[in-house]
């Protein structure tokens, strides 16, 4: 398992700041004055992950963040990770295969954007009772071939037994699985 990709090539410029992996296709991409981006697959090939909407806020005014990891290509391995969540409490992921904005869904002040809901997994949140926005989780999975091709929306809802409501959502993501 892994990458098997070419040597890494070692470039001189000025202004860099960070190396983040960006683009989500398992390499790391230059971030400072300009951006460099280092992608080794392009449009159906390599796929694409669009975070969007707005998660609602829970306890200590946190707004739980889903985001993936890493590339998202059949046989490749890739990361879900939750963050600012509720601290030991279970976590809904829904997944989908169309979005929708359904506001005040399932309670006032969330926004629901999966629907329909094709399926769902329960997980708990990692981290001490209590602490806000400490609570996450890392879901690390191998991409299965059946999915080349297929787009799947995914959001969290979180049970926040602190928080001003329930339930607490987070952003969502949409996920066009590459070739």
């Amino acid at each position: 398992p892994g990458f098997s990709y070419e040597p890494a090539r070692v470039y001189l410029g000025g202004g860099m700041t960070y190396l983040r992996d960006i683009d989500n296709d398992g390499d790391v991409d230059i971030l400072g004055g300009a951006v460099t981006f280092n992608r080794r697959h392009f449009g159906l090939a390599g796929g694409h992950v669009r975070q969007f909407g707005i998660g609602s806020p829970g306890h200590g005014g946190f707004v739980p963040k889903l985001s993936l990891i890493g590339p998202v290509r059949p046989n490749e391995f890739t990361t879900i990770s939750l963050r600012h969540a509720a601290t030991a409490s279970t976590a809904i992921l829904l997944a989908g295969y169309s979005s929708s904005v359904q506001v005040d869904v399932p309670f006032p002040g969330n926004t629901l954007y999966v629907s329909p809901i094709a399926g769902f997994f329960y997980f708990q949140t990692l981290g001490p009772f209590g602490v806000p926005g400490f609570g996450g989780l890392d879901l690390n999975y191998q991409i299965p071939p059946f999915l080349a091709g297929n787009t799947v929306y995914l959001q969290y809802v979180i049970v926040d037994a602190l928080g001003a409501a329930p339930l607490t959502t987070s952003n969502a993501i949409e996920i066009n699985y590459g070739l």
